[in-house]
């Protein structure tokens, strides 16, 4: 986070990461992200390996005391602009 944090070219992208190391101290790293840089963060499915289910499972218990916008910001918003994808 600390080389994404000041670039804005950057985006951490935490697909693998929140899925492959559930229950071990990272846990409580990708907490803290998702507290404190919704603007610096996205997440997908990494597709095969872990479903869109296993992910949703994952987010909602990242996202459990988060707002809404913080919540939407790290599922696509952030990705979205990144990409240059413009939301109808």
């Amino acid at each position: 986070m600390e080389l994404v944090r000041f670039n804005n070219n950057l985006l951490l992208d935490l697909s693998m990461t929140i899925m492959k190391y559930e229950g071990s101290s990272i846990d409580l790293d990708i907490q803290y992200l998702f507290k404190h840089f919704d603007k610096r963060i996205c997440i997908g499915t990494d597709h095969p390996e872990y479903s869109p289910k296993e992910l949703e499972k994952r987010f909602i218990y990242f996202s459990k005391d988060i707002s809404d916008e913080k919540k939407r910001n790290i599922a696509f918003l952030n990705i979205s602009k990144f990409l240059g994808i413009t939301l109808n």
